[in-house]
């Protein structure tokens, strides 16, 4: 039996709000993993990780993508500055695969350069330890600096301080506290400070509170350019839930989970928000994903997890107060990454995969993309952020400068069709009357086959040639809604309602900016583009 939801939408955002870009949701790649997605130097770049990139970024309009180099490994890792090919090279062999560290060096920037070249456009977060700061991070900081310029966004300055104790980081410490995290935040600052001036902090994760970190000072004592979280809703970690994970799929399709997860920290939001220094710092999540440790498999490479609960725990974000938060990807084999490189050596040729998550992250673009930066409403259909066993959710996305509505991201948990309606009102005051409804879907048969407005690279190998989904049994629908209008959603999806002139271009996407091939060796760099076209 098909559900009828009914959309009530507010006539305006509220007045309290944070503005968000189509760059919202970004990539975080783990430092030891780099490779596997960009190759050992700027000869062996994988033009599909290229052609990945340019397809987030067709859609990002005015705005880079964003990409976060970081996790556990930056902050065991060393710059080497006499390193060249290959860039990054494990360290210790005995490490705990979860914190593989490596020594890399300054081919990294000359990589990272251009990957945001041929991809028409990236902008980086990179992660330095604060362990041994006097030793190569002002060098460090300084090659950054001048290879990437202006695509550096920042340097986060330690990663998860509040877990340095229990994972034995600083042995000499029998009580790592806030005091003395701020003042090795602090002596790492000085040192860097001469050289790059953007610094991101404290990348909590789970033993501290936000705003203790605020309350002794944090904000008055650092010019910082964003206040950084990382949190996942579950562990997977040896010792620590993989013998017994705690959620099982039913807790990722439940709306009221996904609320009460980005309320994490919440007491502290309005102190950033309000926070009146000079460079008022935003508020973002640097790394996040389904489950700590590199996901469960069978739950994290699902498409109900892997795009349906990145998207709406993303859109969750964006209504709470974050500006952006990084979806975390690591090395070949662990579930919950975006895309998956061929086996072999790293930036060998051979056929990629697509995974759920890489399918979400086109669809926010799209559904983000505003005139004038977007505000995002949580509409809780049906009592959704209480109600547990709400199936439908959904969002209004209002242009900030307007505040008319641009779209609408409705999501169908249940295991059947739902009938979704929107008002005449909703139209009334509008020139264009009519909408364009595009679909995040999948044919349940495996975790690859997943559609994007029917699009799909399911067998496709290069991330660039989206083909039709053979599976797809509700194609985009063009609506006209004068009087108001209807359609029906497939069970376990998500639909975008372009209201703005972006639906007259929205069924085959933006075409992007042009993907240049990866350099070779014989063509240093030079040659034709493709265009990314999902």
């Amino acid at each position: 039996m098909t559900s009828i939801i009914g959309i009530q939408i507010p006539v305006a955002p509220p007045s309290t709000h944070t503005i968000v870009s189509p760059n919202f949701l970004g990539i975080s790649i783990e430092l030891s993993s780099i490779s596997n997605y960009l190759g050992n130097d700027t000869f062996t770049i994988p033009q599909p990780m290229i052609n990945y990139l340019a397809g987030i970024r067709a859609r990002t309009g005015e705005t880079s993508v964003r990409v976060r180099v970081g996790g556990n490994s930056a902050d065991s890792s060393t710059y080497v500055e006499s390193q060249t090919s290959p860039m990054a090279v494990p360290n210790n062999p005995h490490a705990n695969p979860d914190d593989l560290s490596i020594n890399y060096g300054p081919e990294i920037w000359s990589v990272l350069a251009k990957v945001g070249q041929m991809a028409g456009g990236v902008e980086y977060l990179f992660s330095v330890p604060l362990i041994d700061p006097n030793n190569t991070i002002p060098k460090l900081a300084a090659d950054a600096k001048t290879d990437l310029g202006d695509s550096l966004d920042a340097l986060l300055l330690g990663n998860e301080p509040d877990l340095y104790q229990a994972h034995s980081e600083r042995p000499g410490i029998s009580n790592y506290t806030i005091q003395i995290y701020e003042t090795e935040f602090s002596n790492t600052v000085n040192i860097l400070q001469s050289t790059f001036d953007s610094f991101a902090g404290p990348t909590i994760c789970c033993s501290w509170n936000l705003e203790d970190v605020l309350d002794a000072g944090y904000l008055s004592k650092f010019a910082l350019k964003y206040v950084t979280l990382q949190h996942y809703p579950q562990n997977f970690c040896p010792g620590l839930g993989r013998e017994h994970p705690k959620f099982g799929l039913p807790y990722y399709m439940q709306h009221s989970n996904v609320v009460a997860l980005a309320a994490w920290q919440s007491p502290a939001f309005e102190k950033v928000a309000n926070n009146n220094s000079s460079n008022a710092p935003r508020l973002i999540l640097s790394e996040f994903n389904s489950a700590s440790c590199g996901g469960i498999p069978g739950l994290s490479d699902t498409f109900e997890v892997g795009a349906l609960w990145v998207a709406d725990y993303s859109l969750q974000l964006a209504s709470v107060g974050y500006t952006a938060a990084y979806l975390h990807t690591r090395e070949r084999g662990i579930t919950y990454n975006l895309v998956t490189s061929p086996a072999g050596g790293d930036g060998a040729p051979g056929s990629w995969t697509t995974n759920p998550p890489y399918y979400a992250m086109l669809a926010m673009s799209e559904a983000l993309r505003t005139e004038n930066g977007a505000i995002v409403v949580d509409l809780n259909l049906d009592n959704s952020t209480a109600n547990p066993v709400a199936l439908q959710a959904g969002y209004a996305v209002y242009d900030a400068k307007n505040s008319s509505v641009t779209r609408l991201i409705l999501f169908n948990y249940a295991s059947e069709q739902t009938q979704f309606t929107l008002p005449a009102t909703l139209f009334a005051d509008s020139s264009i009357k009519t909408a364009l409804v595009k679909f995040l879907a999948s044919s349940g048969a495996n975790a690859t086959e997943v559609s994007w407005g029917g699009k799909t690279f399911a067998g496709v190998g290069d991330g660039k040639s989206a083909v039709n989904a053979p599976w797809v049994t509700t194609p985009n629908q063009n609506l006209e809604c004068t009087n108001g209008c209807s359609f029906n959603a497939s069970r376990e999806s998500m639909a975008v309602v372009f209201l703005d002139n972006a639906q007259f271009d929205a069924i085959s996407g933006p075409t992007g900016p042009q993907a240049s091939p990866a350099p070779t060796q014989a063509s240093n760099g030079r040659g034709q583009g493709s265009r990314c076209t999902l």
